[in-house]
């Protein structure tokens, strides 16, 4: 598998928590280098505090989180 600068998932909601747990965990098992960053989605209505569950995503692999408003960090982020 060809490696990328960074792959963003989002964090839609509660009821996908697991479900998006399991996708990190299933990226860095294909991506083992590339960093992984996960997002929330503060202005969605059904948007949950990845604060809260940032432990479970750094545990399936994730390498960083991005709360708040996603656009300006995930650019700064990917010029790091």
């Amino acid at each position: 598998s060809g490696e990328y600068r960074a792959i963003f998932v989002y964090a839609c909601n509660l009821t996908w928590h697991r479900s998006t747990v399991a996708h990190v965990r299933a990226l860095r098992n294909t991506f083992r280098k590339t960093p992984i960053v996960v997002f929330e989605h503060t202005q969605a209505v059904t948007a949950y505090q990845l604060e809260s569950v940032k432990e479970e995503f750094f545990a399936a692999g994730a390498s960083h989180l991005i709360t708040g408003e996603p656009e300006d960090r995930a650019t700064w982020l990917l010029k790091t």
